[in-house]
């Protein structure tokens, strides 16, 4: 009796297949999903790093510099955390995640108008989320520049 109930356990859990992980993140758009959080993110980056650089006072060359310097860093982002390189660790997340039962119901669920509909709409979501986490965070990057800026006055200070 207890190997049955192990091997019934075991059979309800089943790890999903490479495959079927691979379908639910096509039906769910997984990578426009990522696509829409890279653009969002360089926007927020490039803005903090511009706020940061107009507190020094740059010169036209120096701000040639710093948009040289934000395209640079964004390139590498970008291709450090492209879906192509993402994606199978979004497999492997999910694999370890949910069982192929739950991978199944997920596919039914997001294939149906109303999971169609969920996914249509993220992409306003995360773009509306990630203003509104802009504006909450900028109070609160300013205030750790300026901590920053104070102790490096301090420090400059007592050599």
């Amino acid at each position: 009796m207890l190997i049955t109930l192990l091997l019934s356990t075991s059979a309800l859990a089943a790890p999903p297949t490479t495959e079927s992980v691979i379908k639910l993140l096509n039906v769910t758009g997984s990578k426009a999903q990522v696509e829409t959080m890279h653009v969002e993110l360089e926007k927020y980056l490039a803005a903090s790093i511009k706020d940061a650089a107009q507190q020094y006072r740059l010169s036209p060359s120096e701000e040639k510099k710093v948009a040289s310097l934000i395209e640079t860093m964004m390139e590498e982002l970008r291709a450090e955390i492209s879906w192509e390189k993402m994606s199978s660790l979004f497999v492997q997340v999910y694999a370890e995640s949910f069982s192929q039962e739950e991978i199944d119901n997920l596919i039914a669920f997001y294939e149906s108008p109303t999971g169609q509909m969920f996914v249509a709409k993220v992409p306003q979501v995360m773009q509306r989320s990630m203003a509104l986490m802009q504006q909450r965070m900028k109070p609160t990057l300013q205030k750790i520049q300026a901590k920053v800026q104070r102790e490096l006055q301090e420090v400059q200070s007592n050599p």
